[in-house]
């Protein structure tokens, strides 16, 4: 799902919960839903041997996501659910991770609605340790 989707669901989310939470822990939760995917961008970076130009990251995904039975996947770290647990558990020392736990949250929930749709479920790795454990690929 691209950030565009995931912003207009986040300004949406948000514009529901506005009158029950404050603005700030609002746009920590759009901007969470958005910002988790600097992971891939980091993945295109990795792949691109160091070129940091967001064209070449553009151009990194289009090539990856037109190819059909993929052998290896990306590892997008903020995507685990360990990187979920440590966010909220960082909640117990500031509030504002619990917003951007719940940010985080709303972007994996549709990100899954996603995947399954189109039935690329297998597409990422979701436990850091797994992927520890196995390839260690980026």
């Amino acid at each position: 799902m691209l950030p565009k989707s995931h912003f207009i669901i986040g300004i949406i989310i948000g514009a529901l919960l506005l009158p029950f939470v404050p603005w700030y822990y609002v746009i920590a939760i759009i901007a969470a839903n958005v910002l988790i995917d600097f992971d891939h961008y980091i993945v295109a970076v990795i792949r691109n041997k160091g070129d940091c130009r967001l064209d070449k990251a553009l151009e990194y995904y289009d090539r990856y996501n037109a190819i059909k039975n993929k052998k290896t996947y990306n590892f997008t770290v903020f995507h685990t659910i360990e990187f979920h647990i440590l966010v909220l558990f960082m909640s117990t020392v500031s509030p504002i991770f619990f917003y951007v736990f719940i940010g985080m949250l709303i972007h994996s929930l549709t990100d899954l609605v996603f995947l399954i749709k189109h039935g690329n479920i297998i597409e990422r790795e979701y436990w850091f340790w797994r992927w520890w454990k196995n390839d260690r690929k980026i």
